[in-house]
């Protein structure tokens, strides 16, 4: 709003005056080039070191920074159950192809990548334990990072993260687990 209107809406507009007896916190995450920090990349990374069991992420696109690669390969290696969900067929070529080369390299300090065989899968989730719950517009790479203008929910609440805990099952359910060196197109165009 503030960025195409110029106008700065008062925090009092903003929130609600009374409790809605509602058994979730939801937060709202921007993302944007218009932001000094990077909120939803921070986010991320925090809520992946505070992990104590389990790490499940979906993204169609995964093009991941420096510290948020750091974070789950961390993760991973302190023996945390880190997985990846990703569509099996990709509507970016480029992405898809940068995005086998993260995969490759967390899979070998333990992330757990999984392709979706049911279609595009355009989900964008995070899960923490099942404490802690995200989804929304932005992917987990860097152009969501730092270049376009995405909105996430962070939720949290027994029964709306196991929601979205249990939709994440259901894409592990009709996904294929990947092992370092196996992917669908070995090809040397795809290496390069």
């Amino acid at each position: 709003w503030f960025h195409e209107t110029g106008e700065l809406l008062a925090p009092q507009a903003l929130a609600l005056d009374h409790d809605v007896g509602s058994p979730a916190t939801v937060q709202v995450v921007p993302t944007g080039p218009d932001l000094p920090t990077q909120p939803f990349r921070d986010l991320i990374v925090g809520a992946i070191f505070q992990a104590r069991r389990r790490i499940v992420v979906t993204s169609p696109y995964f093009v991941p920074d420096g510290a948020t690669l750091l974070a789950l390969r961390l993760a991973a290696q302190g023996g945390l159950d880190v997985r990846l969900i990703m569509p099996k067929k990709s509507d970016h070529p480029l992405a898809r192809a940068a995005a086998e080369f993260y995969c490759e390299y967390l899979m070998l300090f333990g992330v757990k990548v999984h392709l979706f065989h049911g279609g595009l899968l355009h989900a964008k989730t995070l899960v923490i334990d099942d404490e802690m719950a995200m989804f929304g517009s932005a992917n987990y790479d860097i152009r969501s990072f730092h270049l376009n203008f995405e909105i996430n929910l962070l939720l949290h609440g027994h029964e709306v993260v196991g929601d979205l805990a249990r939709l994440q099952q259901r894409y592990l359910e009709q996904s294929e687990q990947m092992a370092p060196g196996v992917w669908p197109n070995p090809a040397l165009w795809g290496r390069l």
